[in-house]
């Protein structure tokens, strides 16, 4: 089964969230708010800010408005940058990398012919590849601005189109 981790899944949430509120108000946004509005842990809840902030993608300060911002516009952070950092990126086999779709450096890993016995002559890998590559290019085309302009998850032919299955 392909699907996120519940840190991936409440990480999407936490930043949509951040880029939401800082469209509000220029303050930042508290760890305990963020826990207390989505019913979770605040040890939990600080731990995925506190990944998300390593990533480069918040980033925090202390004192009277201070809380969790985004390091970037929201139209510069894509679902895909948010579960690599929390997941470590979307594999869907152990053929296929799980880094950008675009990485030649991951695309050489998944070349390579270590991901198993099978590799060289599997007849799904090259079409797992391809649909992997869509999701990949799938999460790397949705931003958070995608979030509050109705956009996301609108169009399936989108999702079609990602996944080369037009």
């Amino acid at each position: 089964m392909l699907r996120f981790s519940r840190k991936a899944d409440y990480g999407i949430l936490l930043v949509a969230d951040i880029a939401h509120s800082m469209d509000e108000s220029p303050k930042g946004v508290s760890a305990a708010s963020l826990a207390k509005k989505y019913s979770l842990s605040k040890s939990f809840t600080a731990n995925i800010l506190k990944d998300l902030s390593r990533g480069g993608i918040l980033f925090s300060t202390r004192g009277k408005g201070g809380g969790y911002f985004l390091s970037k516009a929201p139209d510069e952070i894509s679902l895909h940058d948010v579960v690599d950092v929390l997941d470590g990126g979307v594999k869907m086999t152990h053929c296929t990398p799980s880094g950008s779709f675009t990485s030649a450096e991951h695309d050489a890993d998944a070349d390579s012919g270590d991901c198993c016995e099978i590799s060289e002559t599997c007849p799904v890998r090259s079409p797992l590849q391809r649909v992997h590559r869509g999701i990949q290019h799938y999460l790397e085309s949705q931003t958070f601005e995608n979030f509050y302009d109705g956009s996301l998850g609108k169009d399936p032919f989108q999702v079609r189109e990602a996944l080369e299955i037009v």
